[in-house]
């Protein structure tokens, strides 16, 4: 049988949560699959979280073809109904699917730009939001994907973009390790990139193994050939080793400051938590957290003088 892929239309709107998705696995494995899975340009338009279901229930999928001539309104619509969805995800979906349709001419019958306005009134946001929206779907469609998920406001996100960088005073920031060291600015880009990156990466990598675990616990027979076990155990040291390229602190051996010839962080100017622990010796370790508690004593000094 050949798996079916979400409409790129379908995918403007987030994904529902893994806990969710266990409480639709448990319902379509108890009453079988009652809403069909509708069908558009041999991809589901409506429907591929249930189909998800059904394929980890071992559940008989019912399928039909989308009879309509708006497939972006039939999905914004099939989705405003049954999801609670924030204005500036709604704002950004909008946004998402207008640019969509415009620049993706795979997508046949959805060649034609949706006006701003018709996706402001079926959406219930305003053009103005919508526009702005655009303009961060523009900026940073990292950012674009954090509003529509939820993890930050409309608001907050233009609030994000538009704050010029700061530019560095001196050799550290005032952002501290995670064992209280200040970072050096030359590589706090660097660092904070690991740090998004990593736990995209490990969020992603525990959406899988939720997929496996379920397959495993159901006995699902569809994934009989994908090695389930094998499959959830692999998945299991990859988060792991995610780990590893998650900064602890600051290189004990460049300090951040030539961190590009340094054969310890390999080029990166910190080193993860397991590096740290296991290759560090105690004498730096115990040097490291003098040299910590003297600039706590010393900024405390300073601010009692300042008083």
């Amino acid at each position: 049988m050949k798996l079916l892929k979400p409409h790129p239309l379908a995918n403007c709107f987030p994904r529902i949560t893994p806990e969710e998705q266990k409480e639709l696995n448990e319902d379509i494995r108890k009453n079988g699959l009652i809403e069909t899975i509708v069908l558009h340009e041999g991809m589901i338009l409506d429907g591929r979280h249930r189909y998800q279901s059904c394929l980890l229930t071992n559940t008989k999928i019912a399928t039909k073809e989308y009879q309509g001539k708006d497939p972006a309104g039939y999905v914004i619509s099939a989705n405003i109904k049954r999801r609670h969805l924030e204005k500036g995800q709604r704002a950004m979906i909008a946004a998402t699917i207008a640019n969509l349709t415009k620049g993706r001419p795979e997508i046949k019958s959805a060649n034609l730009p949706i006006k701003q306005t018709e996706a402001a009134k079926t959406l219930g946001v305003s053009a103005r939001s919508i526009g702005t929206a655009k303009s961060i779907l523009s900026k940073s469609p990292t950012v674009a994907e954090q509003v529509v998920n939820g993890q930050i406001t409309l608001s907050a996100a233009k609030k994000k973009l538009e704050e010029p960088k700061p530019k560095p005073t001196g050799f550290h920031s005032d952002i501290p390790d995670r064992i209280g060291r200040l970072i050096p600015n030359k590589i706090l880009p660097m660092w904070q990139r690991a740090e998004s990156e990593a736990k995209s990466a490990k969020q992603e990598v525990s959406r899988l193994m939720e997929i496996f675990k379920e397959a495993l616990e159901s006995n699902d027979v569809i994934y009989c050939e994908a090695y389930p076990k094998d499959n959830y155990n692999h998945l299991a040291s990859v988060k792991g080793n995610l780990e590893r390229a998650v900064p602890w602190s600051v290189c004990t051996k460049c300090q951040g400051a030539t961190f590009e010839k340094c054969d310890f962080c390999k080029g990166r100017g910190f080193i993860s938590k397991f590096l740290y622990e296991t290759c560090v010796d105690e004498q730096t370790k115990k040097v490291i957290a003098t040299g910590i508690a003297n600039e706590r004593k010393s900024s405390q000094a300073i601010s009692s003088q300042r008083r």
